[in-house]
Formats: C-alpha cells, structure tokens, sequence
C-alpha cells in the first residue's frame, strides 16, 4: 500500500501538470569529489508494446518505468542508468511517435527528478529531447541527488533511421561531476565510432554510462579499457546488462528474467602497468594492507589498483611509491621508441 501511495503521488505530479517540452535548461553546481565505492543500478525495462487503438499516456509509461527502477531501490544506489529512449512504445509508427513526444513533454523527466530527490541518487534519462519543428536530439539526461538536470549528452552518431525522423547529431562528448567521480555518457550506435572514442579517452571519466538498444559486445571491453574508466551498459529487454572494470573486464555480467541489477564499483582507482611498478605495488600493500586492491583480471600486462578507503585516495598512494601509470608509461614507451627510430636513420 505504501509504495502504491508513492507511485500515486509521482503520478499526480507529473500528469496534472501540462506538459512543457522537454528541453530543460542544465543547472551548473560545484561539487566536491571523493572517489569511493558506489552502487550502481542497471535498468533493463523492456519497451511497452504499442496498443491496438493507439492509446498511449504517459501515466502507463510511468508506471511501467517505475515498476522496474522499484526492483533496485532497496539496494540504496548512487546512480541508476536507464536504457536508450526507454519511454518508447514498441512497435509505435513514426506518425505516432512525433505525436507522442510532444504529448509526453517532459512529464516523465519530473518523475525522474522526483524519484531522485526522494532517494538522492543519480539517475541517466535517455529521450528524445525536443528542439521544435519535429526535431530532437536522441539525448541522456543526468539528474543529480537534488533532482536537478546537471547535464546532457546528445548521441553525436544517430542512425541513419535516427536522422531520417528528425534526429539531429550531437557534437560533443559530454563529461559531467558527480559527488564520487565523473560520468561521461554514450548512447547505442555511438560505441562504434573510434574518433568519439578517442575524444572521451581524452577526458579521462572515472565511469562511462552506456545506453542502448543494442549490446555492444567486444566495444565495450574497447570503450572500458581506452578510459581507464568502469563501464556501465544499460540495454533493452532481454540483452545483457554489464558492469566493467577500467581494464576492460567484465565485473558482473547478466542477462536474466529480471533484467535490472545492482552492483558495487569503486571509483578510488588508477590502472597501471605491472612493467617497473610489481615492488611498488607490494610496498604500497604491504604498508596498507587490505585497503589496498589489486585487480589483475585480464593478461594485457595491467592492473587496476583500488583503494577502499575514501581517506586514501589513490592518487596519494601513486605518488607516495612512485608508481606509474599506464597512460604515463605508454607515452615514456612513445617516446623511447621515436628517439630510438630517430637514431637509427
């Protein structure tokens, strides 16, 4: 009865509203980060089917999204990353879609923020976010612990299908700060492109949020392993649902009938090359002891070194050993062997 009362109240405030397009302005903050272990929950709805007689409302759609972020919330996450344009209706013509965007406005977005203030957690929206005159970007939502929009990432690579019903293209990659680190999202075709990639690399994100209505397979060890960042895949229906590690392992990997799960990661960690660093690493265990976690899933030659103690971050820990980083490592290899290919002519 209780969680009835709830949900009743999530509905009332967003379907007596009239609906505003969903196109919120993104609210700056200052945020202090302490990288540490977080839950995080992996949303798998499925799409509601597409009725016979066309009747779609948003307060069915509320109420199914809700039936499934519900499963996760005993688990008290940090953040909670939903699937790809989750407010779809399966099977629903392109007509009706345009319609149905401007019906649902951003009624849906107001119980995502209502369901965060409530259980101040973070929570990643995918929806069609509308620019007028049927045009829409094909975007992630990041909704903060207060229920404020903070950031917005617009998918940079639409499908052609994408494109030929209004979809715009994105232009940047979008890294926002959250109280235990930084996100950077990614949405579905996106993850085939290197040249996105390469430019969220770049960025460096501790956690890379990964909506889609497709797997992703092997380019989701890729996008892990080239951030150095743990890899969150939130997928339609029955796919697997994945957590990775920031070498490209998978951490916890399911595809079963309840398709929503919650997993632990922690954002205290640094990947390093095992080259120079194994009588560091040991020192660095030995002084520490258990708060120190070595992570050597994997044979590339890296690890990934976690602290549990958020008073220890392991960047104090790096420089106390002198412990070098992979990405400092690869380019000291670089350069060694330009100096080496220069002296050889």
């Amino acid at each position: 009865m209780k969680k009835s009362l709830i949900l009743s109240g999530l509905l009332a405030s967003a379907v007596m509203l009239e609906a505003a397009p969903l196109n919120p302005a993104i609210v700056k903050k200052e945020v202090k980060i302490v990288r540490r272990p977080v839950t995080v929950s992996v949303i798998g709805s499925e799409l509601l089917p597409y009725p016979a007689d066309g009747a779609v409302s948003a307060d069915a759609m509320i109420r199914h999204l809700s039936s499934w972020i519900d499963r996760e919330l005993y688990r008290k996450p940090d953040l909670i990353v939903l699937p790809e344009l989750c407010d779809m209706w399966q099977g629903m013509p392109a007509e009706r879609k345009h319609e149905w965007i401007a019906e649902r406005g951003d009624k849906i977005l107001k119980v995502m923020q209502e369901y965060a203030r409530k259980h101040k957690t973070y929570i990643i929206y995918p929806a069609y976010r509308e620019l007028g005159d049927r045009r829409y970007t094909n975007a992630a939502f990041l909704i903060d612990r207060e229920g404020d929009v903070i950031a917005i990432y617009d998918k940079v690579y639409p499908t052609v299908g994408d494109i030929a019903f209004g979809t715009v293209p994105g232009r940047e990659p979008v890294v926002a700060v959250t109280d235990f680190g930084t996100i950077g999202m990614v949405i579905c075709f996106d993850l085939n492109f290197w040249e996105l990639l390469d430019r969220y690399a770049a960025l460096r994100p501790d956690i890379m949020a990964f909506s889609s209505y497709y797997h992703g397979d092997f380019m989701l060890q890729a996008w892990a392993y080239k951030c150095r960042a743990h890899l969150i895949a939130a997928t339609i229906n029955r796919l697997e649902k994945n957590v990775l590690t920031p070498c490209g392992t998978f951490q916890r990997s399911e595809r079963t009938y309840f398709r929503t799960f919650s997993e632990t990661i922690n954002t205290n960690c640094a990947v390093v090359h095992i080259d120079f660093n194994w009588g560091k690493i040991q020192a660095a265990c030995n002084k520490y002891g258990p708060v120190i976690r070595i992570d050597t899933a994997g044979s590339v030659g890296a690890v990934t070194l976690y602290s549990s103690d958020p008073a220890l971050p392991i960047d104090d820990v790096i420089r106390e050993f002198g412990i070098e980083r992979w990405d400092d490592y690869y380019q000291r290899s670089t350069d060694a062997a330009s100096r080496a290919a220069a002296k050889a002519k």
